[in-house]
């Protein structure tokens, strides 16, 4: 699933890098942490897995695709298709109501939404009936959910989510992380960016990463 070799990523002074040498192999349908400090490089490292950013060296694989190979048209067709992101204060259009803020998505990644199948990406998050109204008229957590359904439109094989749990308070986040993790058992790879050791130690794997560096290890 995902394959990182050797990958440097430096802003400004080049003696200074953000991530340092970094090797690792994810296989399919795992739930794997990375889990550090605040300026680690932690978001860097997703951002790259992501294909939001490719000024780096090294190499990064993801399904088979070699990121650094592909063409912009080509990448965004990868990440449109096959990745999903949760992010800590994810972006919605105010303006729209929530069924608009899954169909919009959908149409980037060229995925055709029915109303049962809004209704089912709802209810799997715990929000059966909310297709109707606007973003401001939900809470936090009702947020984060339905961040998480809108990454599913596609259905993705890897859900990247970076601090998803940090604006909420422990029981909601709890809540959040569990469905979350529900999607290794639909197939999904997750990655999870956090610096809570206990939602790291939710996850099958750890990697630690500070200062640059990247080691495996349980929390």
């Amino acid at each position: 699933m995902i394959r990182v070799q050797n990958v440097r990523k430096t802003y400004g002074d080049a003696q200074s890098p953000v991530l340092r040498d970094i090797s690792f192999h994810v296989p399919q349908k795992q739930s794997v942490a990375v889990w550090g400090p605040s300026g680690g490089g932690k978001t860097t490292l997703l951002n790259l897995l992501g294909g939001l950013d490719r000024a780096y060296s090294g190499s990064i694989s993801l399904l088979g695709k070699t990121l650094e190979t592909l063409s912009d048209r080509a990448l965004s067709g990868l990440r449109g298709r096959n990745i999903g992101f949760v992010f800590q204060s994810p972006p919605f259009f105010e303006h729209l109501r929530v069924e608009q803020n899954l169909l919009l998505p959908a149409r980037f990644a060229g995925v055709s939404l029915s109303g049962e199948r809004i209704e089912g990406l709802l209810s799997d998050v715990g929000l059966s009936g909310f297709a109707g109204r606007f973003p401001h008229e939900l809470s936090g957590g009702q947020l984060q959910r339905l961040a998480l359904a809108r990454a599913c439109v596609a259905d993705p094989a890897l859900l990247l989510c970076d601090e998803p749990t940090g604006n909420l308070d422990p029981a909601t986040g709890q809540a959040v992380l569990d469905l979350i993790l529900e999607r290794v058992e639909r197939g999904m790879t997750v990655m999870v960016v956090t610096h809570n050791r206990e939602v790291a130690a939710r996850c099958a794997r750890v990697f630690r990463i500070e200062d640059g560096l990247l080691t495996e290890a349980r929390p």
